[in-house]
């Protein structure tokens, strides 16, 4: 399958039937939207920028910062149908593409701390964040391969930014503590899945390497 060439193994089929609609959607803007490989990736990383100064502003720019948010993985996707129309990405190509998305969960780290949510709990969840996407930047391919995903995967944590971004605009009008509370909640929900999925990724990779 192109895609898994592209990707080192990774197999969309087994995607949920979401993401699934979701590339096929992308892959077919990608064939009338002609855009670069260093376009979209600078898309990308204009709209991720805008995710937490909007979320600074609070009230309603929080659920704008949701748009941005959703534009700029739709910008980060469409590079890699590209590379799949292509038929292949090189390896620098991959490696700005974990750069931008590394950079854009950075952004998303300091719009919950715009939001009011404890810095303990964000610097905690960035560890987590990072400790995952170094061991699959380790042995990336053959998690792949044989289909290991975790909780504490790219899409859940994009979930989180927007159920974070929506609550925390739905609460300012109440009071910025009540806000601030509620995003520090939800912040503490992706570091206890991100640890589970810690757990789960130690697992696959004790199964896959033995």
């Amino acid at each position: 399958m192109t895609w898994s060439k592209a990707y080192g193994g990774y197999d969309p089929r087994r995607a949920s039937w979401i993401k699934q609609t979701f590339m096929r959607a992308v892959y077919k803007v990608s064939g009338v939207v002609r855009m670069s490989f260093s376009t979209t990736m600078l898309l990308s990383v204009a709209c991720s920028v805008s995710v937490p100064l909007l979320a600074w502003k609070g009230g309603p720019w929080a659920a704008v910062a949701v748009l941005m948010l959703a534009l700029g993985q739709f910008a980060d996707a469409m590079s890699g149908a590209r590379a799949v129309r292509s038929g292949y990405i090189t390896r620098l190509q991959r490696f700005y593409q974990a750069l931008v998305e590394r950079f854009a969960e950075l952004c998303w780290l300091l719009a919950f701390l715009a939001l009011g949510a404890g810095p303990t709990a964000v610097v905690l969840c960035a560890f987590v964040l990072w400790a995952h996407e170094y061991l699959l930047a380790k042995v990336g391919r053959a998690v792949a391969r044989h289909g290991g995903s975790t909780v504490g995967d790219r899409p859940l944590r994009v979930r989180f930014v927007v159920i974070a971004l929506l609550l925390g605009a739905l609460m300012s009008p109440i009071g910025a503590d009540l806000a601030a509370a509620v995003v520090t909640t939800v912040v503490l929900c992706w570091l206890a899945l991100g640890l589970i999925g810690l757990g789960q990724l130690f697992a696959i990779i004790r199964r896959v390497l033995t």
